[in-house]
């Protein structure tokens, strides 16, 4: 016999869709999006503002997880964040090539 919807586990609210090979995050989904591949995890809510803001894991452009979560300007956010990172200069790089 068939389970039905009354046997299935709840839609999480947020979840992580995953790379199929590597298993790296790809992308940040509203439970429901359509377009989650079949690699998704449930997220709780901190976790999936973290992954957005911090972890730099891009939001879903059709289902936008960023507005669910009121995340106001992510691109900002993504900026500051790189501006406090520190530069690291390539390999054989020198300060007295440049002058």
């Amino acid at each position: 016999m068939g389970r039905g919807a009354a046997g299935r586990p709840p839609t999480p609210q947020w979840t992580l869709e995953l790379v199929l090979a590597a298993g790296q995050p790809l992308a940040v989904h509203v439970g429901d999006c359509g377009m989650a591949g079949r690699r998704t995890r449930p997220v709780g809510q901190d976790h999936a503002r973290r992954l957005l803001t911090t972890d730099t894991v891009p939001a879903c452009p059709l289902c936008r997880p960023d507005t669910e979560l009121h995340i106001v300007d992510l691109g900002t956010v993504r900026r500051i964040l790189a501006w406090q990172r520190p530069v690291v200069p390539p390999s054989g790089w020198s300060r007295e090539r440049c002058t």
